[in-house]
C-alpha cells in the first residue's frame, strides 16, 4: 500500500463510507483533483475567473490527465464554481474523472467498490476504504494540525476539504476543530508568502461548497 497519495486520493480514502451521497462524494473528489492541479501549477485559478490549463506544468497522474482533457475540450472556459456545477450535473464525465483519480487506490487496496442488488432488479454501489489506510492519514492529519511543528500544505488543504464537506467532526472534537482553525489562521498570517496559494485554495474550496449546495438545491426542486 502506498504512503504518498495525492490530495484527491487522500480525500477519497478518508471520506469513503461517510454520510456523503455517492454523487456528492464524487463531486468532492473531482474538486480535490482540481485543487491538486491548482496547487502544483498545472491549473491556473483566479477568483471568479475562468480556469486555465498551464502549458508549463503537465498533469502528473491519470486522474489529473483525465480532468485536464475534460477542461481542454470544453466549448467555453468555466470558473471553478461552474465546473463543479457541471460535474454535479454530468454523471458520465464526473465518474470518468473519479475512476481515473482513484484507480491507484483500487489497485493497492486502499479503496474498494461495494455493490449490492436492490429487490434483485438493479444494483447500487459505493466506495469503501481500508481501515488501516484511512487511519494512517487521519493520524497524520491530527498530529500536524494539533501538535507543534510544521504543517504540510496538502494536510492543511485536506483538513479544509473535510471541513467543507462536514466530515472533520468525525475525527476532531469541537474544541480540536477550533484549535486547528486557529492554527491555520495563524499559519496564513505568519507565512503569507509561502501559504499564499493555500489562502487562494481556501477561497476555491468555498466555491466548491457553494456549488455543491446550490446544485443539490436545484436538483431537489426538480
Amino acid at each position: 500500500m502506498r504512503e504518498n497519495y495525492g490530495l484527491a486520493q487522500e480525500f477519497a480514502i478518508v471520506s469513503a463510507g461517510s454520510r456523503l451521497s455517492r454523487r456528492n462524494w464524487e463531486v468532492y473528489v473531482t474538486g480535490a483533483a482540481m485543487i491538486g492541479m491548482i496547487s502544483d501549477g498545472s491549473l491556473i485559478w483566479r477568483e471568479k475567473k475562468p480556469l486555465n490549463l498551464s502549458e508549463a506544468a503537465l498533469p502528473g497522474d491519470e486522474g489529473k490527465a483525465a480532468l485536464a482533457e475534460v477542461i481542454r475540450k470544453a466549448r467555453k472556459p468555466k470558473t471553478f464554481k461552474a465546473w463543479m456545477r457541471y460535474f454535479y450535473t454530468y454523471t458520465k464525465e464526473r465518474r470518468s474523472v473519479v475512476q481515473a483519480c482513484v484507480r491507484p487506490n483500487l489497485e493497492d487496496g486502499s479503496l474498494h467498490f461495494e455493490s449490492k442488488r436492490v429487490f434483485w432488479i438493479f444494483s447500487i454501489g459505493n466506495y469503501a476504504a481500508d481501515a488501516a489506510a484511512k487511519d494512517r492519514i487521519v493520524q497524520r492529519l491530527r498530529a500536524e494540525m494539533l501538535e507543534p511543528g510544521r504543517v504540510d500544505e496538502q494536510t492543511a488543504v485536506l483538513a479544509m476539504l473535510l471541513d467543507s464537506a462536514g466530515l472533520l467532526k468525525r475525527y476532531f472534537s469541537e474544541y480540536e476543530r477550533r484549535e486547528w482553525k486557529s492554527k491555520l489562521t495563524r499559519l496564513l498570517q505568519e507565512q503569507s508568502e509561502t501559504w499564499k496559494q493555500v489562502a487562494d485554495i481556501r477561497r476555491a474550496i468555498r466555491e466548491l461548497e457553494a456549488a455543491a449546495a446550490s446544485s443539490a438545491a436545484a436538483a431537489a426542486a426538480i
